[in-house]
């Protein structure tokens, strides 16, 4: 049976498009009963609007919206302060980290470039070694140890050994920069929506950029422990120079990553946290 209405229906004969639009009749008759049937259409975004303005303001503590109202002025302050400062300082976190690793793998850079074209260019070195700049530079910071006459001394506690004088301004630069990137730009907003003092967001801040820093330092520190390193064939530096600056930079890492759990384990002490009880529970979790 089935079979025979599908043969059926394929002999139909089909209405063409040409006499679809010459049957005015229909068409009109079509129209007429869309027209009747049509679904409302939805109203504007101008024809939604109150014809006024709203003039009475949402209270601060309002859980139901059961007419058009304001926003409240100073929750908008508030909560517009709280990102803003928050984005600002985040901001800063990341120019401060880029800053820092730009500066030490442009040190690098830099005398890898010097290096190179020494040697590709016999003239310029012959040249370059012969000014009393080069020599002066040689005689005070290249070649003399960092105090005395002796050279890689080793350090008490077993810690490694006194660097060369060059070297040791390079870390002692480092160390410096490091430390005025984890205290500069610090600012605090108060009503805060999210820190409930000025002592519990400082101490966000100060954990975020500790944070940051330390990891891009842990990168840096890595990428100069490697034995294929490429900064040595760039810049002619022995392994021991760049062994030397790992464990440095290394320990200004876990420097910075002790301040920065202590700074996270103050904020839970500092008014608008829970205190010992919350710190309790927050360790007490498998993270």
């Amino acid at each position: 049976m089935d079979m025979d209405m599908e043969m059926h229906m394929k002999m139909m004969p089909t209405t063409s498009e040409e006499c679809y639009a010459a049957n005015t009749h229909g068409f009109r008759l079509w129209h007429t009963a869309s027209s009747r049937n049509a679904m409302p259409t939805e109203p504007t975004f101008q024809d939604s609007l109150p014809p006024n303005a709203p003039s009475i303001e949402l209270p601060k503590d309002a859980m139901w919206l059961n007419a058009t109202s304001l926003v409240n002025r100073n929750i908008y302050n508030s909560i517009f302060g709280t990102l803003k400062e928050f984005t600002r300082q985040e901001y800063m976190h990341t120019r401060y980290s880029v800053i820092m690793l730009f500066i030490v793998l442009g040190i690098c850079i830099g005398g890898g470039i010097l290096a190179q074209t020494t040697s590709a260019s016999p003239g310029f070195q012959t040249k370059l070694h012969g000014s009393t700049l080069w020599t002066k530079l040689q005689q005070h910071i290249f070649l003399p140890a960092l105090f005395g006459s002796q050279r890689l001394e080793p350090l008490p506690g077993n810690v490694g050994y006194v660097p060369g004088r060059a070297l040791s301004i390079f870390i002692a630069l480092f160390i410096i920069l490091n430390v005025i990137l984890s205290s500069v730009s610090f600012r605090t907003f108060q009503p805060n929506t999210w820190f409930m003092s000025s002592q519990f967001e400082l101490c966000e801040y100060v954990g975020n950029r500790t944070g940051t820093l330390s990891l891009v330092n842990m990168c840096i520190s890595i990428m100069f422990a490697s034995r294929n390193n490429l900064l040595i064939a760039l810049t002619g530096w022995n392994q021991t120079a760049f062994l030397t600056l790992h464990r440095w930079i290394a320990r200004m890492a876990a420097l910075q990553a002790v301040v920065h759990s202590i700074a996270y384990t103050l904020a839970y002490f500092e008014p608008g946290y829970g205190g010992a009880a919350e710190y309790a529970v927050q360790a007490a979790k498998p993270f």
